[in-house]
């Protein structure tokens, strides 16, 4: 593929973002963010990597071939993301469902201190419960997902903040979502999680908050920040994970992340240093060149389903199958078809734009990312309509799981298991809810009429 088509594709991938990020506001159409997060978790992996490979930088002298292979996928991905969140996705709700535009008010819910039951559980099942239940499989993955709650309930508390107009308060829930990649630095070592839970707040927050421009702003100083807080990371990973795995105390944990950040660096296009830490670790599309090249030359054929299959067995608790034959991450897949070895400390998660091409190739590509944008913007929808209308135990019912869809860059193994243990603990925590709560507060909402909230459904 020559430079030409990859920049004239950069460009197409650029303006689907752009409909992707304004599609809430124009349409005026009820959001949670899942699909801008869902693209922009893509970008981060994809579209950044070809763009340091297309850009006239000196610390490259040609763009790699294996990159530009591997981002045609991943645009033939982006394209049919957008065709299943806006073409497809539409149109099966209006055949299933009574999806009339009509007004709808946004509202709260009857117990306020739902966010924080949810930021309760989710954060005693990241410091006890998943420590300690780690030789329990089954029950651990459900503790795994518990965390996610933390994060629904940092949503709703910056969604409860805005529609009651106190605006600090949204500040300093948005401060500590920034914080989030430096707690998981500190205490697993590393930045991905972190910030791919604070991209899912930020996202969520950006499909309400007015005015517009503030929301833009913010978004582009805080993607800035975020990169520098990568390459500066990077730069000292090997001392900050050297302390966090190897058992240091927490203070001795915390003087080492600062001072790293003591010497923050500010993400530099003209720096060969930081063009080769985002190459290295956020440009997937070198490694999908290199398994598009393995196929095309025989040297290993499609899985034809194969991997597809693994996923959906890990959807079976292992506490009913302890012998099940698949285990959480990538195994030695990416090694296999990208024909490279592995640092045993390094996690290279094979992600989806490559796990569909292994199976079927570029047709693969294509309708697995259909599927993926249908399937992410009709739950985006249902979470929607239940926050919109103040049943904040609805909007976690479908928002939970979603969330378990938005690992980009991790395997259908991780995905599928994630998405019944978040379905197992919807289920559960919504009965203790259910029965814990007065009647009068399960679904109800309470209407806030203020001006300019008004949204219709789509």
């Amino acid at each position: 593929m020559s430079n030409e088509v990859a920049i004239f594709e950069l460009f197409v991938c650029l303006g689907i973002f752009g409909v992707f990020y304004v599609h809430p506001w124009i349409r005026r159409v009820e959001s949670t963010g899942l699909p801008l997060c869902y693209i922009l978790s893509l970008a981060m992996i994809h579209w950044l990597g070809a763009l340091i490979h297309l850009l006239p930088l000196e610390w490259r002298s040609r763009p790699d071939p294996y990159t530009l292979i591997g981002f045609e996928q991943a645009f033939f991905a982006t394209v049919a993301l957008a065709v299943g969140a806006f073409v497809i996705a539409p149109f099966i709700l209006r055949i299933l469902f009574d999806n009339k535009n009509t007004p709808v008010v946004r509202s709260r819910h009857a117990n306020e201190s739902l966010p924080y039951i949810y930021m309760g559980i989710g954060i005693v099942s990241f410091a006890i419960l998943a420590p300690a239940l780690r030789s329990v499989p089954s029950i651990y993955a459900a503790s795994v997902a518990g965390v996610y709650l933390a994060v629904v309930g940092l949503c709703l508390a910056c969604w409860s903040a805005y529609i009651q107009r106190r605006y600090m308060k949204l500040c300093a829930w948005m401060l500590a979502v920034c914080l989030i990649p430096i707690l998981t630095i500190v205490t697993l070592g590393f930045v991905g999680y972190g910030s791919a839970a604070a991209l899912l707040v930020l996202t969520f927050v950006i499909t309400f908050y007015k005015p517009r421009w503030h929301a833009v702003i913010a978004f582009g100083l805080i993607g800035f920040l975020g990169l520098s807080l990568f390459v500066t990371y990077f730069r000292d990973r090997p001392q900050i994970r050297a302390k966090v795995w190897g058992g240091a105390d927490y203070v001795d944990r915390i003087s080492t992340v600062s001072a790293s950040f003591g010497k923050f660096e500010f993400v530099d296009l003209q720096n060969p240093r930081h063009l080769n830490s985002i190459d290295s670790r956020l440009n997937q599309n070198y490694l999908v060149g290199r398994v598009v090249r393995t196929i095309e030359s025989g040297q290993e054929q499609f899985a034809y389903g194969g991997t597809v299959y693994e996923g959906l067995l890990a959807m079976v608790p292992r506490i009913m199958w302890p012998d099940k034959p698949v285990a959480a991450g990538s195994g030695n897949t990416v090694s296999r078809y990208a024909r490279m070895s592995f640092d045993q400390s390094t996690s290279v998660g094979i992600g989806h734009v490559m796990e569909f091409y292994i199976n079927f190739g570029t047709l693969g590509v294509i309708s697995g990312f259909l599927l993926m944008g249908t399937v992410i913007r009709i739950l985006d929808i249902k979470a929607a309509f239940h926050l919109y209308r103040g049943n904040w135990q609805g909007f976690m019912s479908w928002f939970l799981p979603a969330i378990s869809l938005l690992m980009v860059g991790g395997s259908f193994v991780d995905m599928f298991g994630s998405l019944a243990a978040s379905i197992v603990l919807v289920i559960v925590v919504n009965r203790i809810l259910t029965a814990t709560q007065p009647s009068n507060m399960r679904l109800s909402g309470s209407p806030v009429t203020t001006r300019g909230l008004l949204v219709t459904h789509e």
